[in-house]
This record gives structure tokens, C-alpha cells and sequence, in this order.
């Protein structure tokens, strides 16, 4: 339907062409004597209403909107239910009904049958309404998403892409973290990323957001991941939002435990993990190891820093961290 806000168009869709309602919009819409009529002789009342009650025949006969765009169409007697649009004054919408000038006139039990649909054309409108702030909404979203200078995609349960910003898109093209395989997210490294976006996306009991962090290919670098349900889009998705790279501190913390406690680059590796809150299974899947290798080198690191629980280690890597933070540029 093609209507300007401030006129209320009427709907035509019985034998006529979509020419003439293109017509209707771009002329007669200005012209529509019923309209005019309306609001001369009600004002802003809503309700049913008669041809009659609006232009009496004699007058709407002397009209060009009658001559040449009514009359040539075969709309003669008129019965439509008129409802306001919103707050704007002088803002209706109309669902209109029509008869040719060889049928009767439509009579006072249509006028009130008319006036029955008022309440469920200002129903559809409250909705119509509702619908365009949740795309406002969305758009603003997805114009934020487009210019956001962090990584972040859009993605269902099932990990497909939506939509991403600039630096997703080159982050996914490095593969060097994630990639896209049929628009799909995937780690480059055994990871429970497909998982953690299911159980936040679909799950009825899931948690509404949850962090995970990924390894690179080779191993040596970390990435940290939020992934975040988004309601108001129709469908279960989530943001999936990708943290800042470790910078030299991290690299320190290495650094330290492999001078101080002569540890591998392994087990090196496996404290990080535990550091940044991964349990034994986690950094098995995630690295791709065995478990009862991830369980050898965690008692080894245990004899080479003289701990017996995983929270002594932690407090030593908190220490060691603050230490690596203060030395960092």
C-alpha cells in the first residue's frame, strides 16, 4: 500500500491496477475529496464512515478526483473504517471498501460493520509500530557492528555468520585464531567454541553469555572470546566478541617461569591455560593433547615450583603477572 503519512491513502486491490494505485500515490492521494472530507466534517473522529457522510454524491460528482480517477475505475459508493496513525495530528489510516455506480449504495449496517474493524486497524498499526522500532534497533546494531574497530560477529546456534565488523572479517581471513568454512565459525584449534555458542544461543537452561579463550595454530598465542545472547532479532543469536591479543606481559609471565622454574614450553603453555581459567579436560581439548599428559606435566610443574594445588600455582602466576605488568613499556 502506497499512502503519504499525513493523508490516511486508501487500499485499492479489487480490479485495480497497480498503475493506477502508483497514480492514486503521486497525484490524486493530494486529491482525494473522501479525505478532504473527512477532515472538514470530523476532524481527527475515527469510526466508520459512508461516501455520503463525507461528499455528498452531487458534490463529489463535480470533482476531478471523480472525473478522472474514480469514475474511469468504477469506484462510486464508499464504505471505510478511518483510525488514527500515531500521534501526529491529522495522521489517519483507512481500510476502504468500494462499489461500482450499477450496485446499491452500501447501506448502515455496513457503516457499523466498518466501524467493528476500527480497533483491530489501530491493533495492526500498535504492531506495524512496534515491528519498525525493533528493526531501528537492529539496524543501529548492525551499523555499529560494520564500524566496530574490535572482532565481532553475529552468529546463530548453529555458529553461522550473520554479519561480522571489518576486523573479524580479517582475523577470520588470517586464520590464524578462527576461520569461516561455509559461513560457518570455527576454531583452527580443538576448542569447545561450537559448543559454548550452542549452550548460550539455544540451550533452555544455558547461561546468557560465557568467555572462552582459543589457541593459535602453532600454539604460542592466546585469544580471548565473550560470547553474548542477542534478543529483538526473531531468532536465538548471540555476539561473538573477540578480547584484546596478550601483550608483553603475558610474554614476560613465559619468560619467568622458564628462567625461574626452568619449566617447558609445554608446561609453559598448560599454566597460561590453567591461568586463564581453563580445567585439565579444557586444556586437553583445547590443545589437543591427552589427558594424562595435560595431568603429567601439571604434577611436573608442581614438583619444579614446589606446590601442591592448582590455587598455590595460580596465586605464583597472579604474582607473576603483577611482576610482568610493571616491567611491560
Amino acid at each position: 500500500m502506497d499512502r503519504k503519512e499525513a493523508d490516511g491513502g486508501f487500499l485499492f486491490s479489487h480490479n485495480v491496477s497497480a498503475e493506477a494505485v502508483a497514480t492514486y500515490a503521486s497525484y490524486y492521494q493530494a486529491r482525494d475529496e473522501w479525505v478532504k472530507g473527512h477532515h472538514a466534517r470530523f476532524g481527527d473522529a475515527e469510526g466508520g464512515f459512508l461516501g455520503e457522510m463525507l461528499v455528498p454524491m452531487n458534490e463529489l460528482s463535480r470533482t476531478e478526483h471523480y472525473n478522472d480517477f474514480l469514475k474511469p475505475l468504477g469506484l462510486h459508493h464508499l464504505v471505510t473504517a478511518v483510525s488514527k496513525e500515531g500521534e501526529r495530528r491529522g495522521a489517519f489510516v483507512s481500510f476502504a471498501m468500494f462499489r461500482g455506480p450499477k450496485h446499491a449504495e452500501f447501506s448502515e449496517n455496513h457503516r457499523a460493520l466498518a466501524a467493528e474493524l476500527v480497533p483491530h486497524v489501530q491493533r495492526s498499526l500498535l504492531i506495524k509500530s512496534r515491528l519498525s522500532q525493533v528493526d531501528h534497533h537492529r539496524r543501529i546494531d548492525f551499523a555499529m557492528l560494520d564500524h566496530s574497530p574490535v572482532a565481532a560477529f553475529l552468529v546463530d546456534g548453529a555458529g553461522k555468520v550473520a554479519r561480522m565488523s571489518s576486523a573479524a572479517e580479517r582475523l577470520v581471513r588470517s586464520e590464524h585464531f578462527l576461520r569461516l568454512r561455509n559461513m560457518q565459525l570455527q576454531s583452527v584449534s580443538r576448542s569447545l567454541l561450537s559448543e559454548k555458542i550452542y549452550a548460550v544461543t539455544l540451550s533452555p537452561r544455558g547461561p546468557h553469555s560465557a568467555a572462552l579463550m582459543l589457541r593459535s595454530q602453532d600454539g604460542e598465542h592466546i585469544l580471548h572470546l565473550l560470547i553474548s545472547r542477542v534478543s529483538g532479532l526473531g531468532r536465538p543469536m548471540v555476539y561473538v566478541v573477540v578480547g584484546p591479543t596478550p601483550g608483553s606481559a603475558n610474554a614476560r609471565i613465559g619468560q619467568h617461569l622458564k628462567e625461574i622454574y626452568s619449566l617447558t614450553p609445554a608446561e609453559v603453555r598448560l599454566c597460561r591455560a590453567l591461568f586463564e581459567g581453563l580445567s585439565v579436560s579444557e586444556v586437553s581439548l583445547s590443545l589437543g593433547v591427552a589427558l594424562s599428559t595435560v595431568n603429567s606435566q601439571l604434577k611436573s610443574i608442581f614438583s619444579k615450583m614446589s606446590v601442591r594445588r592448582q590455587s598455590a600455582l595460580i596465586k605464583i602466576l597472579s604474582e607473576l603477572q603483577v611482576l610482568s605488568s610493571a616491567e611491560a613499556p
